[in-house]
């Protein structure tokens, strides 16, 4: 089938998708430069830091599969925006963490919604960029993850020098929700599901 024209603004849809990937990349990398000042605070053994780090990516491992399901069946955008308020939560609910425990089982709700964001993300892109800067979306996206890294250890460093690793983790919280009225705008919703009917 013909695509139709696309409507004014969708040139820059994906750019909040890749905003989104990189609100999210930062959630698994604002940890590490915080770790000294959690096991101070909550005397995390070096194992309990270890799995700080990884939960996300076990994450990743576990859920990739389902988010693709899922996605299939209430849509990618919906997805995305899901991730976004997980990530949301579970970052704030960090702050108020007292042991490693309902930190580590924070860090659980912030993997589910980062593997919600990066699973959803490429097809978004696909669905919402131009003809003719495919590529050039595809290779942001694929660079949001250093993004991401770079900001989250160097910004990460700085900030702790200055405020408290609950006040890094509250911020990162507000930051997760930074894309998300652009996401569910209703002419970015509209776009989305018009280039779903025509693909």
């Amino acid at each position: 089938m013909t695509l139709s024209p696309r409507p004014a603004g969708t040139a820059r849809s994906w750019v909040v998708v890749v905003a989104a990937g990189v609100a999210a990349g930062l959630q698994v990398w604002k940890v590490p430069p915080a770790v000294p000042f959690l096991r101070h605070d909550l005397s995390l053994s070096l194992v309990q830091a270890g799995t700080l780090l990884g939960i996300v990516q076990l994450a990743g491992m576990l859920g990739g599969l389902a988010v693709s399901l899922l996605a299939e069946l209430i849509g990618e955008r919906r997805c995305l925006s899901g991730g976004l308020v997980l990530l949301c939560l579970g970052s704030a609910a960090g702050g108020f963490a007292w042991s490693a425990a309902p930190l580590l089982v924070s860090r659980a709700v912030e993997g589910a919604g980062f593997i919600l964001v990066a699973v959803t993300g490429p097809g978004l892109i696909r669905r919402t960029s131009p003809p003719g800067r495919l590529t050039t979306a595809m290779g942001f996206w694929g660079a949001y993850q250093g993004i991401s890294t770079f900001a989250g250890l160097v910004v990460g460093a700085l900030v702790l020098q200055v405020v408290s690793w609950r006040v890094w983790w509250w911020g990162m919280a507000v930051l997760a929700l930074t894309p998300l009225p652009w996401v569910l705008a209703p002419g970015a919703a509209r776009r989305g599901g018009r280039a779903a009917r025509c693909g």
